[in-house]
């Protein structure tokens, strides 16, 4: 076994997914529509196995950087899976807000889809927030000469809920930046979140994907336009709409099978292939294609649609921004670093064990925090205050067949 394989990471995933296989045992962290055909199933299940891209990522990089000595990482399989997995998540974004969209027959209802998205996304970035604040602070303590003021600064910064781009580390220590470093794609998030007015306008036209498809073009294609970065941010919830509007315009698309499982994992194939990053032009266009495949059905020879694959996905958010702590904390120091650093065989095996301690913490999280900040975004929202007109006359629920909870749940 060498240090960067990869089944050590598959035998994982899967275990985790048998562990949450059981009805009665995890039936709790299931919605009322968990088994409802209204669901996009397979954009559950994917939603999951990308959370867990972003921690093989991030537990192999962390673990092995500090004794390679190469300019890049040597393993392209490893350091891919964090790129594509937030990738992924982006085009997840974009397929389901613009599914929205493109969906209502009268005029969006802003404020309660704002609560709702702020009731979703913030109590558990808070949370992580508080736990990176105090870990510093044990660290460190508060620096002598220290401004309080800067100090204040620093705290809000992290605890504007994701809106401030790269803050500075907490107490000037980066050591800990690992808890939630992560969260840096929140960012993004907002910012898309903002664009959805703008966005609705476009959304009335009665064909879009032109639209999009140009707009997508433009973005890949046209340089200088938007920083190096950004483009492939932008892009990716570009191709996330485009899913979506092809969804809608062209239903024949949907579907699932053999054939299109095989043409969805050949696509996924030549990014790792052909790729060294996901941020590239040739790296958008197939994740794109594969995306468009697994929005309209696709389910990876049944993959994506098993029980213990979707409940990873209603935990992926928990399983996304707590999973750096878990590393943190575990491998930072004592018993099981040691180990870990005896061998491969011994690395993945604690690998695995934090896998499972990391799921034990998401089912906490998302029953503790998510859930509860879900019911009081959408109690909120739900008040005449927030709702600022009759409720017949808002806008209806997706017609796709994702409904508004998969908008709702979306990490």
């Amino acid at each position: 076994m060498t240090d960067y394989a990869i089944w050590p990471a598959a035998a994982t995933t899967a275990g985790l997914i048998l562990v949450l296989t059981p009805k009665r045992l995890f039936s709790r962290l299931d919605t009322p529509d968990f088994n409802s055909a209204n669901r996009l199933h397979s954009l559950d299940g994917l939603r999951g196995l990308l959370a867990l891209a972003v921690f093989f990522h991030h537990s192999v990089l962390g673990h092995f950087r500090p004794t390679i000595s190469e300019p890049t990482f040597p393993s392209p399989f490893y350091d891919m899976l964090g790129s594509v997995g937030v990738a992924l998540f982006f085009m997840i974004t974009g397929f389901l807000f613009w599914s929205r969209l493109i969906s209502a027959q009268t005029s969006i209802s802003w404020m309660p889809l704002y609560v709702k998205r702020f009731f979703r996304i913030s109590p558990l970035y808070c949370f992580v927030a508080i736990v990176y604040g105090l870990a510093t602070l044990q660290a460190v303590g508060i620096p002598v000469g220290t401004s309080p003021l800067h100090i204040a600064k620093q705290a809000v910064q992290w605890l504007a809920f994701g809106m401030v781009q790269n803050p500075e580390p907490f107490l000037n220590f980066p050591n800990t930046l690992g808890i939630i470093g992560q969260s840096w794609s929140l960012y993004y998030e907002w910012l898309f979140y903002a664009s959805l007015p703008f966005l609705a306008v476009l959304a009335k036209n009665r064909t879009t994907t032109p639209i999009v498809i140009a707009a997508l073009v433009f973005v890949l294609f046209v340089d200088g336009v938007i920083g190096p970065g950004a483009r492939y941010f932008v892009a990716q919830f570009l191709l996330g709409m485009l899913a979506a509007s092809i969804d809608r315009e062209h239903s024949a698309i949907r579907g699932d099978g053999p054939g299109r499982s095989v043409i969805a994992i050949a696509l996924l194939v030549g990014v790792f292939w052909l790729c060294d990053t996901a941020y590239a032009q040739l790296a958008s266009v197939l994740l794109g294609g594969f995306f468009t495949l697994v929005a309209s059905g696709t389910s990876l020879f049944g993959l994506l649609k098993l029980t213990g694959a979707r409940r990873l996905g209603d935990i992926s958010y928990s399983l996304y921004l707590t999973h750096g702590a878990v590393l943190t904390f575990m491998f930072t120091s004592g018993p099981l670093l040691d180990f870990s650093l005896t061998g491969s065989p011994q690395f993945f095996m604690a690998q695995a064990i934090s896998a499972l301690v990391l799921l034990m913490v998401c089912i906490a999280t998302y029953m503790l925090i998510e859930k509860p900040g879900i019911a009081l975004g959408s109690w909120i929202a739900a008040l005449p205050s927030i709702q600022g007109r009759p409720a017949a006359s808002r806008a209806p629920i997706d017609q796709h067949p994702t409904t508004v909870q998969s908008v709702e749940r979306a990490g």
